[in-house]
């Protein structure tokens, strides 16, 4: 998920966690959809960080279980008042 294609994946998925939303209401594809941009690459990516087979014992398990934690702490320090570093 290296480049501009896991960048966005990676912020749809932190930005879900955190507010614990579908990411198709994000604001990183309603920007895309907006503007009119092609967003199929990003949605498989971000599915496939859903799918049960990728999340055992893989590299996209890895990435994800740190995105979790990091969302899990961004949106902690957020609910106490402390902005993001």
């Amino acid at each position: 998920m290296a480049g501009q294609d896991g960048q966005l994946a990676a912020t749809a998925l932190i930005w879900t966690d955190i507010n614990q939303a579908e990411y198709a209401h994000g604001p990183v594809l309603t920007g895309m959809r907006c503007s009119g941009a092609d967003t199929t690459r990003l949605i498989d990516n971000i599915t496939q960080a859903y799918t049960l087979a990728n999340r055992a014992a893989t590299v996209r398990a890895i990435l994800r279980g740190r995105l979790e934690t990091y969302a899990a702490r961004l949106a902690a320090r957020i609910d106490q008042g402390r902005p993001p570093r």
